[in-house]
């Protein structure tokens, strides 16, 4: 895509001609369940190298 410099945070999804909203929703739903815990995640390493 020609945007190499923000290809560490970004996300792209494709949907097919049978994707339905309910298929986005979803994708929403486990892709911020996997965000918040790599937050979590985050948080805690960064206190135990403090």
């Amino acid at each position: 895509m020609g945007l190499d410099r923000l290809a560490t945070g970004a996300v792209r999804a494709s949907g097919g001609w049978g994707t339905q909203e309910s298929d986005w929703t979803r994708f929403a739903d486990v892709w911020t369940a996997a965000f918040e815990k790599h937050v979590a995640r985050l948080s805690v390493r960064a206190k135990e190298v403090a």
